[in-house]
């Protein structure tokens, strides 16, 4: 988990404390520049040759704290180190029995790094030596040296510069060379993990030390097959591909190939860098000893005959180059999850044998492109076999976001403007900074200013009928029927509740950039969470829609800040790969997606409580700093897979299910995101700021229905989530503060694109140029019950094709009661009148065709005015001679 920091009016946000951390977070490798084959290029943009590696992506900064007593702790991973190596070089043994005697800091629980604890002290802006070099003057090894002590090798003892290594406890499950037992390292003068002999017929190995103490659960993988191709580890937040490109290739295809990858409905995947790929590698399996890959068995990888002959696995890219000295950038980074393999010159017969020099595990480099011919006995010391045309396994999420040229490795744990810095990882032992109060001139710290507070709290896929408000006053079919909303139901009370609002989209990505913008997402060309192109399989063509959320859209949170607000945001972003701070949001949790982040197992499994709990500890920051806040709460509830704490399951264990609404484990996990509004509730009245802050509860889509989840889920709307039914469209809409009338409700129809105008009414900000939404600020003083939206018509469009069989691309205005839809793919359209057919029963296009017509070009006027992108036909598609469908044939040759 990350937060982001931004230098806010002047005033400096110096962090914001995390109460739930990963308790494996990946360091960035600190690699800043970008390369091509050659060497350093100009920064590629997003399509162009070169794009997704190392540097572009920003992760956790390597961030470390001089205890000044020997120690070093690292703030990113939770762990301390021993500043300097040992003064002489050991044998295993030697080092094992050292870290039980070692007292660095006045600690007596030091142990030997794992691998994985060891790599993560990993810089890759080192440089690669000559192997016969003997000057270090020009060089940076691979570990920052203005925290840890390190020495090259020293000539004039007979050793190499490179012998610089270190070892860990990890030992190899198979054996190298001739059999020697070995244990991993990491060479921190080159850059690379290598087994080493822990002995050999040359006696026995010797290796610089390093301890370690701290954090036990890191380098321990949480690994869950997602049953989709996916594989997530809860320990790290990445998720992974399940299988493997399954054919090798070279770097720069190997960027474009995961750049490129739609895979389980998600378009950013990317080249893995080196720290995040050696995570997954597992040195309890090898070739020789399990037969298969250094791998967990939930991942599938590619058997390949070596250069023997043998079966054996690949080695895997990473976007990470291998700089070598002089500044050269032809190699990158390799994961060798089969056998290290070296040709080694026989020292008594003098033949060449290939051998496995370094071990399942390992960690070399390979040039970026060329002919692996060219390098018939390898290279480097142990002769490295060269392959050049390496296998993928590309990866997501882990709150990576994208850099622009110059931020790389810069986002997590760096100091913020006023100097103090950020905690990140398990256990980081510092006390999280405060929000500074404000500078001279501006609201005094601790004095609540003027303008209101805003909290803003978004469910993800909870529906109409999701909660035990009646959403009609009076209609118990508009309520649920199993789950029970206790806060919902009294901030409906003491506000104002709507009947008829309508989330952006059905679903979740374009719905979010709605809200935040106040423009619909057909105007963005934000119309579907990925790609939204399709398989190529379809009458329609959809179109490309823009993958990334626009930097030059504004959106309500940089209105705000600019108005002077504390701006934050706390769980789901789901807005493409740049972080929320890129937006206005001062502090976030980063780019995150569907996959709670700071999830604490059965105690929180949907981060309900984390998301919250940051939050509250914001509005205090704010309070104290005499800052009016806006904090926005995503929660990834109630999102499949429904999860819940064990007490609220227990609440509803028998409790009798409804008719249309069956699930006790959503029930529960409903009840956990409603316990979250009544402790916003609370801490706003702790705070004494209850009478001025507006409280907002939205839906992002509506949930979904089927045969999965039953057909009666949003019952009585028809459809559900990914559809243009009014089933996927409306949501519950709750809002109290300042001047709402308690009790209120309105059938206006409304839409998410109108909190933005609201927004800037109550802060008291013009609305940004060509926003689609109107403020809702009349409706709940009371002053009207319109709303004077231009035309009266809300939009929403879906070009795309998604799961099931009414996904298909398509378009839905409302006009006053009046509601149609069209199906771009056959041409037809649908004509419902709302105001007495809210499910959507009885289509009216052949009773009212003047209706129908009339609409139909208020729909193709409004399309042309946002400039909306629209399907088109799909040439390759033939229709199949059964029931309509069709497939589509390869264009004749």
């Amino acid at each position: 988990m990350r937060v982001f920091l931004l230098s806010f009016l002047g005033a400096a946000v110096a962090g914001f404390a995390q109460t739930e951390r990963l308790p494996y977070p990946i360091v960035d490798t600190g690699q800043q520049q970008v390369f091509d084959e050659q060497g350093p290029i100009a920064w590629p943009v997003e399509g162009a040759p070169f794009f997704g590696q190392d540097a572009q992506y920003r992760g956790n900064s390597p961030t470390y704290r001089d205890n000044g007593d020997g120690t070093v702790s690292d703030l990113v991973t939770g762990l301390m180190w021993t500043r300097d190596p040992e003064p002489r070089r050991m044998t295993l043994d030697e080092a094992e029995a050292g870290a039980k005697a070692c007292r660095a800091g006045g600690y007596d629980d030091w142990r030997l790094p794992t691998i994985k604890e060891l790599y993560s002290l990993i810089d890759f802006r080192g440089t690669d030596p000559r192997p016969q070099g003997t000057e270090t003057d020009t060089l940076t090894p691979f570990i920052d040296t203005r925290y840890f002590g390190f020495r090259y090798g020293d000539p004039a003892d007979g050793e190499r510069i490179i012998d610089a290594q270190f070892v860990s406890s990890t030992r190899y499950v198979g054996t190298t060379m001739h059999g020697d037992p070995t244990v991993f390292g990491v060479n921190f003068a080159d850059g690379r993990i290598k087994g080493y002999p822990i002995r050999s017929p040359r006696g026995e190995g010797r290796f610089f030390v390093r301890y370690v103490r701290g954090n036990p659960a890191y380098g321990k993988n949480r690994f869950h097959d997602n049953g989709d191709g996916t594989v997530t580890d809860a320990a790290t937040g990445l998720m992974w591909a399940r299988a493997d490109s399954g054919r090798g290739m070279n770097w720069r295809e190997a960027l474009d190939y995961a750049e490129r990858l739609e895979l389980a409905g998600y378009d950013d995947w990317r080249l893995p860098n080196a720290k995040e790929l050696q995570s997954i590698v597992n040195y309890t399996r090898s070739p020789d000893t399990t037969g298969t890959a250094a791998l967990d068995p939930v991942f599938e990888a590619t058997a390949i005959r070596n250069e023997a002959g043998k079966r054996d696995f690949g080695y895997y890219w990473t976007s990470t180059t291998h700089m070598r000295e002089g500044g050269k950038g032809t190699e990158a980074v390799y994961i060798s999850f089969g056998r290290a393999l070296g040709y080694m010159r026989n020292r008594r017969s003098g033949a060449v044998e290939l051998l496995d020099v370094h071990g399942a595990g390992a960690q070399r480099s390979d040039p970026k492109a060329g002919d692996p011919a060219r390098y018939p006995r390898g290279r480097g010391p142990q002769g490295d076999v060269v392959r050049i045309h390496n296998l993928v396994r590309v990866v997501r999420g882990g709150g990576v976001a994208l850099a622009g040229e110059g931020e790389s490795g810069t986002a997590v744990g760096h100091r913020s403007s006023s100097g103090a810095q950020a905690a990140v990882g398990p256990a980081a032992e510092v006390a999280p900074p405060a929000v500074k109060a404000a500078s001279a001139g501006e609201a005094e710290a601790g004095r609540q200013p003027a303008r209101p507070n805003i909290v803003f709290i978004l469910a993800d896929d909870l529906g109409w009928t999701g909660t035990s408000v009646e959403m009609v006053p009076g209609d118990a079919e508009t309520r649920s029927d199993l789950y029970q909303t206790p806060h919902l139901e009294q901030l409906a009370r003491e506000g104002m509740r709507f009947s008829a609002a309508y989330a952006p989209a059905s679903l979740c990505t374009p719905s979010r950039a709605g809200i935040l913008t106040g423009k619909t997402p057909a105007e963005l060309h934000m119309t579907s969470p990925g790609s939204g192109r399709g398989d190529g399989r379809r009458k329609l063509q959809p179109p490309v829609q823009v993958r990334e959320f626009p930097e030059e859209v504004t959106t309500v949170a940089e209105v705000l800040r600019d108005a002077g607000y504390m701006t934050a945001h706390f769980g789901k972003w789901h807005l493409g790969r740049r972080s929320p701070e890129l937006h206005g949001f001062a502090a976030s949790d980063g780019p995150t997606e569907n996959e709670p982040v700071g999830a604490a197992g059965p105690d929180d499994p949907k981060a309900v409580f984390g998301v919250t709990d940051r939050a509250i500890a914001f509005m205090r920051e704010s309070v104290a700093a005499g800052r009016p806040f806006f904090v926005q709460l995503s929660h990834y509830a109630v999102h499949e897979p429904a999860a819940a704490r064990g007490a609220s399951l227990e609440r509803f264990a028998d409790v009798p299910v409804g008719r249309r609404h069956r699930d006790r484990t959503v029930a529960a996990m409903t009840w956990d995101l409603d316990a979250s509004v009544g402790m916003i509730r609370e801490a706003l009245a702790e705070l004494g700021v209850e009478a001025q802050t507006y409280l907002v509860f939205f839906s992002d889509n509506g949930a979904p229905a089927g045969p999965r989840v039953g057909a009666l889920n949003n019952a009585p709307l028809s459809g559900g989530k990914g559809t243009l039914l009014e089933g996927g469209l409306r949501v519950p809409l709750f809002v109290a503060g300042p001047d709402v009338a308690a009790g209120a409700a309105t059938a206006v129809p409304v839409t998410g694109c109108d909190l933005l105008p609201t927004f800037c009414e109550w802060a008291g900000v013009p609305v940004p140029d060509g926003v689609a939404g109107v403020s809702l600020a009349p409706l709940l003083r009371g002053d009207s019950q319109s709303l004077a939206r231009p035309g009266d018509l809300l939009l929403f469009h879906y070009p795309h094709y998604g799961k099931g069989p009414r996904a298909k691309p398509a378009t839905a205005i409302i006009v006053g009661s009046n509601k149609l839809i069209r199906d771009w793919e056959t041409g037809t359209c649908q004509l419902f009148d709302l105001a007495v057919d809210p499910g959507e029963q009885r289509d009216l296009a052949a009773r009212e065709p003047a209706l129908l017509e009339a609409l139909k070009q208020r729909m193709d006027l409004e399309l042309a005015r946002v400039g909306a992108q629209l399907p088109t036909a799909n040439p390759d598609w033939r229709p199949a001679r059964s029931e309509g469908r069709g497939r589509a044939v390869s264009p004749r040759r």
